[in-house]
């Protein structure tokens, strides 16, 4: 290669600066292939020590020719490429080739297919071999220190989601994470120092990492949406898609420019999926959604990694010894991990207290349902023995009974039987299961208006229907809401509102009472009540949205998914 040659005519060539990447001077590389030509002299006193050169690390593969011949290389360039960009380069001079007292020439060709290309980070130097091997040892064990460390973080952290799914926690957040770790774990051991040095790092491995890094942020994107309850609708799916697709195609072995059109495409798709997530999660955060605070930081440390890694490849100079989409991930990595146990904790600890809360409803059910056989169907009972003892003593009197008494003991017995028909409707009315969602709601709504005299007004395709477990679960949500404003709202009318979004079902009840303070309330009611309806949302996966303002009456709404 003439490029190799001392004689060769540079002069149409640019001056960069070492270290440096091509992008931060202005160089867009051919193929994503660069050429450095360094010029230097060797003094005599060179025939004294073992000479070297010292490069640095440099992005990605390299090969190194000292006038014209070869005398070093990491990594493999061409299509079928591997790259390596945490090794640092140490070449040492083969004897007979150095020009002493004359000029010499050092030809370092670099490849790179992403981030920042060329001589990277120094020392760039021609010293003693043993002193500057010296300092490659130490910055690879600096390295090699990291990804241990971090591999120790992300081992512990993989095998905490089997734990948690051996358990029987088998909520897809969790499934997603598992999946998006173990790739990312995968990833990073194909990719580390330590496995290069295996030597097993060929052109297929190469390619199943490329492929690797293009599905992982498909994987932390649904982990992300399933955090913040948000439904995957039509237009994230296809995003799904394009990195499944994306990655599929970094298996293939097309030509370096190919390639780069991909990683091009990747790239956009990655922004794409990052923006979604911040607003996702933003806006998660806004509505004070439970683990959106460490959902957000994980988020934000991720940005600001890739954000700091753009900036790395105009002012190198910044930061030369970090690996900044490491530590992004890192971050990502910690948040999203005590998100997930934070979660778990809470959800238990939610169990506990639901728990504590349907034995105290329990009892209280056990106590209404004594009061009103003792003081309902006991009375009716008791006035039918006493008309039915009178009709005996008559009737031993040998008197006729007389006709006058069987209305009132036809009423006193038809009277207890609407009670306990009433009683058994509370307790698992026939109609659950017969009705669909929305003439459910209006059956319980007549019902409502009849007892209290609040008009109830439930608007709702009457062809909406859910299966069994959500509307059992909406049922009681919609009594617990309707006797609260029996009870506290002072109110003379109810809107319901059911209707379908997407997979989404969407439930909102408001009145026109008195309303209440929010920060007062929220995390003070105890037993059946607003904690009830949050915690049935939450069992159905959705969520609960409360509006309320004293004077502007109150309303709650529901939203949860209507498939597994």
């Amino acid at each position: 290669m003439e490029w190799t040659m001392p004689a060769y005519d540079d002069t149409a060539w640019k001056m960069i600066k070492i270290p440096g990447t091509w992008q931060s001077q202005g160089i867009s590389p051919d193929n994503a292939i660069g050429w450095h030509r360094i010029c230097f002299f060797a003094p005599d006193c060179l025939r004294e020590i073992h000479p070297a050169v010292m490069l640095g690390r440099i992005g990605n593969a390299d090969e190194v020719f000292l006038n014209g011949v070869k005398i070093g290389g990491e990594g493999s360039i061409g299509d079928a490429f591997v790259e390596i960009e945490w090794k640092f380069r140490l070449y040492p001079f083969p004897k007979g080739i150095v020009r002493f007292g004359q000029d010499n020439l050092l030809a370092v060709r670099v490849m790179n297919t992403y981030r920042g290309g060329g001589i990277m980070q120094g020392p760039a130097c021609i010293g003693e071999y043993g002193d500057l091997l010296d300092i490659k040892y130490q910055q690879e064990f600096d390295r090699k220190s990291v990804e241990i460390t971090l591999f120790s973080f992300l081992l512990p952290a993989f095998f905490s989601v089997i734990f948690l799914h051996t358990a029987g926690v088998r909520d897809k957040e969790y499934l997603a994470f598992g999946i998006f770790i173990f790739l990312y774990i995968i990833v990073f051991v194909l990719d580390s120092v330590i496995f290069y040095e295996t030597g097993m790092k060929t052109p297929f491995v190469q390619r199943v990492v490329n492929a690797l890094y293009a599905v992982i942020p498909g994987f932390a994107f649904v982990f992300i949406l399933l955090m913040c309850q948000k439904t995957v609708s039509a237009a994230m799916k296809i995003l799904l898609c394009f990195f499944g697709v994306l990655s599929a195609a970094m298996l293939i072995p097309f030509p370096c420019r190919m390639l780069n059109l991909l990683l091009s495409v990747w790239a956009a798709g990655l922004v794409t999926a990052i923006a979604v997530s911040l607003y996702v999660s933003v806006r998660a955060w806004l509505q004070k959604l439970y683990e959106s605070g460490p959902v957000l930081i994980g988020i934000l440390g991720l940005t600001a990694g890739g954000a700091t890694e753009m900036t790395d490849m105009i002012h190198p100079v910044y930061f030369q010894n970090a690996d900044l989409m490491g530590t992004g991930m890192a971050i990502f990595l910690c948040s999203m991990l005590y998100a997930l146990m934070a979660r778990h904790s809470r959800i238990q600890k939610s169990l506990h207290l639901l728990s504590g809360r349907i034995l105290e409803a329990h009892e209280e059910e056990r106590k209404r349902l004594s009061r009103e056989i003792h003081d309902g169907l006991g009375q009716s009972l008791l006035a039918v023995k006493l008309y039915l003892q009178m009709m005996q003593r008559e009737s031993d009197a040998g008197k006729l009974v007389e006709k006058d008494i069987f209305p009132g003991l036809i009423a006193e017995i038809s009277g207890a039987i609407s009670e306990l028909r009433e009683m058994a409707t509370d307790l698992r009315p026939v109609t659950l299961e017969k009705l669909r969602l929305t003439e459910l709601l209006r059956w319980y709504a007549r019902k409502f208006s009849e007892k209290t005299g609040i008009c109830v007004y439930v608007q709702g395709d009457d062809e909406l229907d859910v299966p069994l477990k959500i509307k059992d679960h909406l049922y009681r949500i919609c009594q617990e809401a309707f006797s609260n404003i029996s009870k506290h709202a002072n109110a003379d009318c109810v809107q319901v509102q059911a209707e379908k979004r997407g997979k989404m079902l969407c439930l909102c009840i408001s009145d026109n009472g008195d309303g209440f303070d929010l920060s007062e309330h929220i995390g003070k009611t105890e037993g059946i009540g607003l904690s009830t309806i949050k915690e049935r949302t939450e069992l159905l996966g959705g969520m609960f949205h409360i509006k309320s303002r004293k004077g502007k009456g109150t309303v709650v709404q529901i939203e949860v998914p209507t498939e597994d």
